[in-house]
């Protein structure tokens, strides 16, 4: 008799569990995502978020893992195509505009994000130099006068080779967006597994994007957790901006990419 109860009680507690419990999906630590986009593939433009218009808005999210205390140096990470200009603004919720990171780090202070100073012109609505040809500008050790390594948070980096994310393929743009906090839930924008809301933990900020000139643009999001490691989003969770006429090919793409959306309910 006293098993039966036992038995009964376990059951009813499993049940309890099945019905209550929260679904755990695996967010990646940053990701950048277009409520105008469409999930696709575009040539050699993989997985990726696909936006048709020349001004949307642009959510770059932070996601607290189980041993994040800190995510900061986060970094909007523009690639537009090799030798070309166009102009390019990105405010955030506030109005206000977000900074281009110019400067490289200053000997002995540990400061290497970038790794390297803008060397070229880019953007026409900008004076003087805003970019870079290379990828110079990823996080490097940081050396004395004497060469001693002063500071090293490169030991961990993992930042992928995704299209168009190559120095042979781009130039580069970079842009501060700050520290993110464990502000609540956040969603998994992913391209391959489609949405999923309340997914884990982080913060979500929202910008508004104006471009022109430039046939497509580009863009991913890296920054440092815990003040030791640096994360990039992976290729699943990035965002390209096409406008017309590079909208009209996507619009031919649409149907199937409405399809594929469907089928993984995140319409």
């Amino acid at each position: 008799m006293l098993m039966n109860k036992i038995i009964s009680v376990s059951i009813i507690a499993l049940m309890f569990c099945a019905f209550t419990a929260v679904p755990v999906y695996a967010v990646p630590t940053l990701q950048v995502y277009s409520p105008q986009g469409a999930a696709g593939t575009m040539g050699m433009d993989e997985d990726t978020w696909f936006v048709s218009q020349s001004s949307f808005d642009l959510v770059v999210v932070g996601a607290f893992q189980g041993n994040t205390n800190t995510l900061t140096n986060v970094t909007l990470v523009v690639s537009v195509p090799k030798d070309s200009h166009g102009s390019f603004t990105i405010t955030d919720s506030s109005g206000a505009l977000v900074p281009l990171i110019l400067q490289g780090p200053v000997t002995g202070t540990g400061y290497d994000n970038p790794g390297a100073d803008a060397t070229i012109d880019i953007l026409d609505n900008y004076s003087g130099i805003d970019g870079y040809p290379d990828k110079d500008f990823l996080p490097t050790p940081v050396y004395d006068d004497e060469g001693n390594l002063v500071f090293d948070k490169t030991r961990d980096v993992k930042f992928n080779e995704h299209y168009p994310f190559k120095e042979d393929v781009s130039d580069f743009l970079i842009y501060d967006l700050g520290a993110f906090i464990n502000a609540g839930s956040v969603a998994n924008y992913s391209t391959e597994d489609g949405i999923k809301y309340n997914a884990g933990e982080g913060q979500e900020k929202t910008y508004s994007v104006i471009m022109s000139g430039f046939d497509w643009m580009h863009f991913d999001a890296y920054g440092l957790v815990n003040d030791n490691t640096w994360r990039i989003n992976p290729a699943s969770h990035d965002t390209t901006a096409i406008p017309a006429p590079g909208a009209l090919l996507l619009g031919c793409m649409g149907m199937g990419i409405v399809g594929w959306l469907r089928r993984r309910r995140t319409m």
